[in-house]
């Protein structure tokens, strides 16, 4: 743990028991909210986890909006629509959220809480809100708290002790949980396939990829997409090339662009995450594609499964939309 990590998590400590203590007030949404967060610095699968929740909610009818950081874009807030869906300007996970053929609600900014309002204001029939990395975002009242528990030897920034305040307690299969077993939900990453970046809505097994491929991808530090790819691939996966990029990376660079190039120079195709793909899709230059010849680019579909207690999170957040409605079923 270095100097750095330790006043990091000092600085996040001090902050939350200014909102605990009242010192500082926090924001109450006429809509009932839900965040998901973590401990560490990125990578973990917060916005997967709410894609997941997101989908579940929408296919059981409610209304659904979600609400992230705007991390290399600009600072918003931004509403998302037809007209205004650009990674450059939005953030590549707002993007990937809005994009993805689901079109639910979506706002980002560099402030959540007014990103939340605007989000709220714009589309007043929402049923529920989920926020993501919303764990250190005190200033918005969250009806329900989801964190994702850390690998070991992830950098942090809170302390292992803050996830007692979480409500659900979310961890990768394969680590000890902090909780009782009967409080634990354990989950898994799978990929189910891929599919082209025009998205033709065919997901492709892995037995239909050609034999010379690049994996790339810009991930926070806590990811381990290289690894389920390669799991994936089986065989196919041991000589593949492999190219990790800065989370939220711009392809739009040059140095980027030329780095890209180069690693995949002989390769028959490219494989990648959603969220790059948003922006290898939609890069914003005059072309309206990259400016340098690529083969191929593949879209890896991963999907989250619950493997315990599944119901802890549904029944919570059930409890929570009951709990903020109004004898109509709104609040």
């Amino acid at each position: 743990m270095n100097m750095l990590e330790v006043m990091y998590k000092i600085g996040a400590g001090i902050h939350r028991n200014l909102y605990e203590l009242n010192i500082l007030q926090k924001v109450r949404l006429p809509v009932p909210l839900i965040g998901v967060g973590n401990l560490s610095f990125g990578g973990s699968g917060k916005t997967l986890i709410v894609q997941t929740i997101a989908e579940k909610l929408m296919a059981d009818g409610k209304r659904v909006g979600v609400v992230c950081r705007s991390y290399g874009a600009e600072p918003g807030p931004h509403i998302l629509s037809a007209d205004n869906c650009d990674p450059y300007v939005v953030g590549d996970e707002a993007a990937m959220l809005w994009g993805d053929g689901r079109r639910m609600a979506v706002a980002s900014g560099m402030d959540k809480t007014i990103a939340a309002q605007m989000l709220v204001e714009r589309h007043p029939d929402l049923d529920i809100i989920l926020v993501d990395d919303a764990f250190q975002h005190h200033r918005l009242h969250q009806d329900l708290r989801i964190i994702i528990w850390p690998n070991p030897g992830a950098t942090l920034r809170d302390f292992h002790s803050a996830a007692d305040r979480a409500d659900i307690l979310l961890v990768p299969n394969g680590l000890r949980s902090p909780r009782p077993e009967d409080r634990t939900l354990y989950f898994v990453k799978e990929i189910v396939g891929m599919e082209g970046l025009k998205k033709s809505g065919e997901v492709l097994p892995p037995s239909t990829i050609p034999p010379s491929i690049l994996v790339m991808a810009g991930l926070g530090p806590e990811s381990n997409f290289f690894e389920h790819v390669r799991n994936w691939l089986g065989g196919k996966g041991e000589g593949a090339r492999q190219m990790c990029l800065p989370d939220h990376v711009d392809y739009r660079r040059p140095d980027v662009q030329a780095k890209l190039l180069s690693a995949a120079a002989g390769c028959d195709a490219v494989l990648t995450t959603a969220k790059d793909a948003v922006k290898l899709a939609r890069p914003c230059l005059p072309a309206g594609r990259l400016a340098i010849p690529l083969p191929p680019i593949y879209v890896v579909r991963v999907r989250i499964r619950f493997l315990t207690n599944e119901l802890l999170l549904w029944n919570g957040i059930s409890d929570v939309v009951k709990d903020r409605s109004g004898p109509d079923g709104r609040g």
